[in-house]
């Protein structure tokens, strides 16, 4: 499931798939007096995205419509992939009925991944994927997410101007796509010129440091 659309809208995405979970093991469910339990794997913190896209999956998880029907944990893996693997790991070995993750990697983690659907669990990533196939992905079109503000970009600067590149976190599929797909857009505007490239990590302290040391190595000048 793809989409442009914000945050917001792929959370709910997320919960509607759950609900539609929670539904096809209602019988059982109400047999048992069991709630679905729900882990979420956050590949990284730090930024108010993240905290935005945690708090909506924690509220909408105390919401009438859920709240007698799932149970919900949050663990970030703080941009580490083997701690989200392990986290994945120890979720399953839980009893998770649902992990909905970010994934810090795209590859890394399909092991775990694996081995959570072949015990049972629903695995959803948001926002970012893993290649594991079990897993269902719901997120935007990272490609236009990149390519979108970069046309942007060079339509305000008429083609021509130098410009300072900051990608998120290095190896993520978010990153990479974006990345590759804003660089197409500038390429196709020889006008433009990337005078400095780094990482904010998607992290505004970083970004701010990184700004700092660029301005202070070139200048305002350029």
């Amino acid at each position: 499931m793809r989409s442009k659309k914000p945050t917001r809208t792929v959370l709910l995405a997320c919960l509607a798939a759950i609900g539609l979970v929670a539904a096809s093991v209602a019988p059982s469910m109400a047999a048992e007096q069991k709630m679905l339990k729900i882990y979420v794997s956050t590949g990284f913190d730090g930024n108010t995205w993240m905290d935005a896209s945690t708090n909506l999956l924690r509220a909408i998880a105390k919401t009438k419509a859920y709240k007698d029907r799932v149970t919900l944990e949050v663990q970030s893996a703080r941009g580490d992939a083997q701690t989200q693997q392990q986290q994945i790991n120890a979720m399953t070995q839980a009893g998770a009925d649902i992990i909905l993750a970010w994934p810090i990697s795209p590859t890394a983690l399909n092991r775990a991944v694996r081995a959570a659907c072949q015990k049972g669990v629903t695995f959803f990533t948001w926002d970012a994927e893993v290649t594991e196939p079990c897993a269902h992905y719901v997120g935007i079109d990272q490609e236009w997410a990149g390519a979108g503000p970069a046309e942007w970009l060079a339509q305000k600067l008429n083609g021509h101007g130098n410009i300072i590149f900051m990608g998120g976190i290095p190896g993520t599929m978010v990153d990479t796509r974006r990345n590759a797909a804003a660089k197409a857009i500038f390429a196709e505007n020889p006008g433009i010129k990337i005078i400095a490239d780094t990482p904010s990590m998607w992290n505004s302290a970083t970004a701010r440091q990184k700004m700092a040391e660029i301005i202070a190595a070139q200048g305002w000048d350029r």
